[in-house]
C-alpha cells in the first residue's frame, strides 16, 4: 500500500498484499510495483523507454505526442515517473497510439488524422501515403504484456468486466489527480481478441474524486465498447472516445 522515500512516502490506491508477478501488478494498477520496478532499472532507462514511445516526439506532428514534464528529481520522483503521474503528460491520440502498439506487433505508428468527403457508392477519393512507425517492443515480449493486460478486465482487475463477453479486450487503467484537470483516468485497450481490429484511449476528466472518475471512466469504457463490439468489417485503427 505505500513505500517510503526520502522525500515522502509513496501510495497505491489499495492494499494488495504480495504480489504474485506482473499480470496481477498490472491488472490491480499498483503504483508501488512499478515504483520500486522503476528504481531498479535506473532513470536512464525509464526516460529512454518513454522516448522510445514518442514522448518528447520531434517529428513533424510532434504535437499528439505527449512529453516527459521532469525527466530528473528525487527516488521518489522517479517512482512517479514510473507509474505515469504527475512527472509526464500524454494525449489522448498519444494513449491510443501505445494500445496500438501492443495490437500491432510492437510497431508504433504516427497518427494520420483527416477530413474528407466520401462519393455516393462510399468510395474515398483520398489516397494517403502509409504513417511512418518504428520498433517499440521486440515481438517476443508481447505476449506478457498483452497477458497482464488481459488481466486488468478478468475478475479482480481494475476494469473487471467492463467488455462485452463476445467481445473480448485487453485494457490499462490509469487515475491521477492534477490541480488544473481535478482527477482524471486514461483507459486505454485493443481488441477483439485473439485478432485486433480496434485500439482506442477513453479520457475522463475533471472529476471532484477519484472514486468518481473510475465510475465515470468504466461506464464510459463500457458503453463505448458495446458500441465498438457492434461495428463489423473496419480496419485495425485509433479510436478515440471520451464522455
Amino acid at each position: 500500500g505505500v513505500v517510503g522515500y526520502d522525500d515522502g512516502p509513496l501510495y497505491c490506491s489499495a492494499v494488495n498484499g504480495q504480489l504474485k508477478g506482473f499480470d496481477r501488478a498490472l491488472a490491480v494498477s499498483c503504483n508501488v510495483a512499478f515504483a520500486e520496478l522503476g528504481n531498479l532499472v535506473g532513470r536512464e532507462a525509464v526516460v529512454s523507454e518513454y522516448r522510445r514511445y514518442g514522448f518528447d516526439s520531434a517529428l513533424e506532428d510532434s504535437s499528439s505526442f505527449g512529453r516527459v514534464v521532469q525527466p530528473l528529481g528525487s527516488e521518489r520522483q522517479l517512482g512517479e515517473l514510473s507509474i505515469g503521474l504527475e512527472a509526464s503528460e500524454i494525449t489522448p491520440v498519444h494513449a491510443a497510439l501505445q494500445a496500438a502498439t501492443y495490437a500491432n506487433g510492437g510497431w508504433m505508428s504516427s497518427p494520420q488524422i483527416f477530413e474528407a468527403t466520401d462519393t455516393y457508392l462510399g468510395y474515398s477519393q483520398v489516397q494517403l501515403p502509409g504513417p511512418g512507425r518504428w520498433r517499440v517492443v521486440e515481438e517476443e515480449w508481447l505476449p506478457p504484456i498483452v497477458d497482464a493486460m488481459q488481466a486488468v478486465v478478468a475478475p479482480g482487475g481494475t476494469a473487471a468486466r467492463v467488455a462485452p463477453a463476445h467481445f473480448p479486450v485487453a485494457l490499462k487503467t490509469g487515475t491521477a489527480g492534477h490541480p488544473r484537470y481535478g482527477f482524471h483516468v486514461n483507459y486505454i485497450g485493443f481488441g477483439p481478441l485473439p485478432d485486433p481490429r480496434f485500439a482506442f484511449a477513453v479520457r475522463v476528466t475533471h472529476q471532484r474524486t477519484s472514486q468518481r472518475v473510475r465510475r465515470a471512466a468504466y461506464a464510459v469504457t463500457r458503453r463505448f465498447l458495446r458500441s465498438l463490439a457492434g461495428t463489423e468489417g473496419a480496419p485495425l485503427g485509433v479510436t478515440v472516445a471520451g464522455p
